[in-house]
């Protein structure tokens, strides 16, 4: 389980910071925005299956390949000009919501509710309405919101 995790950080790791050298070395200050946030999806596709593939964690790797995807611009005290437009994002994420309630319908069609039973659907709704709204006001209690 170590070594899962090891190289999951060090493949995100190494992802991130190659990503960050060649997009400092090789783009202009003027045209850093040009394709930023197709890399920035691609780079977290990139470091998660090559985890995978080398049977590390994939998540661990994702998260320090963003974590070190700008490691050049803060060391050279740059200011965020490459940050992706949030045109872009905003259409990312309604591209996965059609895609995922496509899927999540299919699932639906094929029969996945066919395995809820009463204690299960109760469960559900206890950690929904119950739970969950419980646990928040109790990790928020001291913040003053």
């Amino acid at each position: 389980m170590l070594c899962k995790v090891l190289v999951g950080i060090i493949i995100g790791i190494a992802i991130g910071f190659l990503y960050s050298s060649i997009t400092t070395k090789l783009s202009d200050n003027n045209e850093r925005k040009i394709h930023q946030a197709f890399v920035a999806v691609s780079l977290t596709l990139i470091s998660y299956g090559l985890a995978e593939t080398i049977n590390g964690y994939g998540f661990l790797s994702v998260f320090f390949a963003g974590l070190f995807a700008h490691y050049h611009m803060h060391r050279n005290g740059t200011k965020d000009v490459s940050d992706p437009n949030l045109n872009f994002i905003t259409n990312v994420e309604k591209f996965m919501l059609v895609f995922w309630m496509i899927f999540f319908g299919g699932s639906l069609v094929a029969g996945i509710l066919n395995f809820v039973n009463l204690n299960i659907f109760l469960f559900c709704i206890c950690s929904i309405f119950i739970i969950r709204p419980l646990l928040g006001y109790v990790a928020l209690f001291k913040s003053g919101l």
